[in-house]
């Protein structure tokens, strides 16, 4: 009795995501049936509109976050992460749910409000868009560091999931490169805001996740060195015969 007070406890989080989540769904498929037939589904990077369609366009970011949820409720049923790694999964699958939803009701909002190419949404668009966006890398650097070696979440690669050395020293670093790219695309999103300039939010995440593409071979490469290095220091000598 006791055990399946446990797991229910255990699950009610996950369950409750996938409840909100539904009706976020369902909320965001009636306001698309009563928006117009055609609006505004892509902007160029002045935030004006090239190219308008259905609104049916927008359905995916409804229907996206409850799968978030079902991934939580379907790992917390397996027991396929280590406790250490439970609550960053937690985290960071709601924060993916809320910033898919809240994409949605962006666009459902405020660009479903446009309906003429060339026109530019009537919203501080840099504010509402980056800003997210440079939160998301925040949060995700600041959890990169306490995820433990597994094959689900975190940097993937042969060197990190062969060593726990190379995992967490490469971890360690990519979180701080992480929580850069998050603090400079909130700049860059208040300096495209302010500043009345252009393009600065999407030049900077642009350089830097292909910066972070080229720098991870060299971080991990280097961590596997170091580990050899750590190992052959560790050796006893060996004895002349």
């Amino acid at each position: 009795m006791k055990k399946k007070f446990f797991l229910s406890k255990k699950i009610s989080y996950p369950v409750v995501l996938l409840a909100a989540t539904l009706l976020n769904a369902v909320l965001g498929i009636i306001f698309i049936c009563l928006s117009p037939d055609r609006v505004a589904v892509h902007f160029n990077a002045a935030f004006e509109a090239d190219k308008l369609g259905s609104p049916w366009m927008y359905l995916p970011a409804f229907v996206l976050p409850p799968f978030a949820a079902v991934g939580l409720i379907f790992e917390n049923v397996r027991k396929g992460q280590k406790p250490q790694n439970r609550k960053p999964l937690k985290i960071i699958l709601t924060f993916i749910a809320v910033l898919i939803g809240y994409i949605g009701w962006l666009m459902l909002v405020w660009c479903g409000k446009v309906s003429e190419l060339g026109q530019k949404a009537e919203a501080p668009l840099y504010i509402l868009v980056c800003v997210p966006m440079g939160m998301m890398f925040i949060i995700l650097g600041n959890y990169l560091p306490v995820i433990k070696r597994n094959g689900t979440l975190g940097i993937k690669t042969p060197s990190t999931l062969a060593s726990d050395y190379v995992w967490a020293q490469t971890h360690r670093v990519m979180g701080k490169v992480w929580v850069v790219m998050g603090i400079g695309e909130i700049l860059a999103a208040l300096a495209d805001t302010f500043a009345k300039t252009e393009f600065i939010s999407f030049g900077w995440l642009a350089a830097a996740i292909v910066g972070e593409c080229i720098l991870l071979p060299f971080v991990t490469s280097h961590f596997k060195k170091r580990e050899i290095e750590l190992l052959l220091q560790e050796e006893p000598p060996r004895e002349n015969l």
